[in-house]
């Protein structure tokens, strides 16, 4: 039986401040992912919202190419799949080579590196910066305040104080830029003009939006906090006093985390126990043309070119995806499919109407907007729908045969 473990796992001569409690704060702020407010760009409204607007298939994928991008995606086993396809009919059993399914051990356990891995996130959360004060250059990142008018009125909306890094495109076009050559702690204020139809917002699409703007300071060296006891108390509001209460906490989360993502972690050891041993091309050429349209509509509900959308997720353009992603994903996709009918075939496992039904709800739930009635959303997908199901079902039958143990 195989057994694994599951864990969470520019300088410009300037007078230099060190931060006081304020910039702590205001660090938490930048770390976290930044709401759909009206100065951020297209492309970052997407990273932000995208995954849930499109749908669970597609936080999927996105999350394998970040993780290819960044060089953090283990490369697989050289036997763990073979490129060779084959037409026609065939017989499932013929295309893969399952491995232990029924009755594997799985570690669910907290180790400590997990622990440690939540702490070393929190820490870099909660970084904090020099406080520059001088006069604002392209490239760097300031700290500002800013509120947007329109005709003379302040819109909320465009009301915030966050973190700007100059000259990028994480906001609208000319937003950033207009910073350059500003003061620190003296107002000032520029004008941006925002497209139609950009945010969806009657009050600022198709506007001149004047925003006056205060730049607080200019970044400088990131201080990384000290894990101690103040720390613990100042992130939990003095709910934990020391670091040893806060791990405990800490385990205590991440154990209630892994126990209800247990059958995900049944289902990727079942997964790397199993070989391809030939790709169908009408299941490879289906699971491309998938993943291709999850981008075309997440571009089309932005707006966005099919070159842009993808560029918005580190390639250059849709041939470049094309070129570098898309097969191994699309045989990520069938694997996973010819994995499922293989095992449901040997343990004639199947879905029921009911379990049909919630999977069509909770789908149709992404994708309600594209669609005028759950019927029509159902004719269009029903494939889909009855992969995802057939999955699900075998999903939990894995993890009800499966010893789970939560000792390390």
């Amino acid at each position: 039986m195989s057994t694994s473990n599951h864990g969470g796992v520019e300088n410009n001569d300037m007078e230099q401040t060190k931060q006081g409690n304020q910039n702590q704060q205001d660090n938490q702020k930048q770390k976290k992912k930044r709401k759909s407010g009206f100065p951020l760009s297209k492309r970052e409204t997407i990273l932000v919202g995208g995954v849930f607007v499109v749908g669970a298939l597609l936080g999927v994928l996105i999350m394998a190419i970040v993780m290819k991008n960044q060089g953090n995606k283990e490369s697989k086993d050289q036997n763990d799949f073979s490129t060779k396809t084959i037409s026609g009919k065939y017989d499932v059993q013929d295309c893969v080579e399952l491995g232990q399914y029924k009755g594997i051990k799985v570690s669910i356990a907290v180790t400590k590196e997990d622990i440690q891995a939540e702490v070393e996130s929190l820490l870099e959360e909660n970084v904090t910066y020099e406080q520059k004060k001088g006069t604002v250059q392209d490239g760097d990142m300031i700290y500002a305040d800013f509120a947007g008018y329109v005709d003379g009125k302040k819109v909320e909306e465009t009301s915030d104080s966050d973190y700007i890094e100059i000259g990028t495109d994480d906001w609208l076009e000319g937003f950033s830029e207009a910073f350059i050559g500003a003061e620190t702690g003296k107002e000032f204020s520029f004008d941006v003009d925002v497209p139609e139809d950009t945010y969806e917002e009657a009050s600022v699409d198709g506007k001149r939006v004047t925003f006056k703007a205060t730049v607080k300071y200019i970044c400088g060296d990131e201080i990384m906090p000290e894990y101690n006891d103040d720390f613990v108390k100042s992130i939990s509001d003095g709910e934990h006093q020391t670091t040893d209460e806060y791990n405990a906490y800490l385990k205590q989360e991440l154990a209630s985390e892994y126990e209800a993502e247990k059958s995900e972690y049944s289902w990727s050891d079942v997964l790397d126990g199993s070989k391809v041993k030939a790709y169908p091309e009408n299941m490879l050429k289906a699971a491309k043309d998938r993943v291709l349209q999850e981008y075309y509509d997440m571009a089309d509900l932005y707006g966005m070119s099919h070159d842009e959308i993808f560029q918005s997720f580190g390639r250059e353009n849709e041939q470049d995806f094309i070129d570098q992603d898309l097969t191994e994903l699309a045989q990520d996709t069938v694997k996973e499919q010819l994995v499922v009918r293989a095992i449901a075939a040997k343990e004639e496992i199947n879905y029921t109407k009911e379990e049909y039904a919630e999977i069509v709800e909770e789908e149709y739930a992404y994708n309600s907007e594209a669609y005028d009635s759950k019927e029509e959303y159902e004719k269009a997908d029903r494939a889909y729908l009855e992969e995802t199901a057939l999955q699900t079902v075998v999903k939990n039958w894995i993890a009800e045969h499966a010893e789970f143990t939560t000792e390390e």
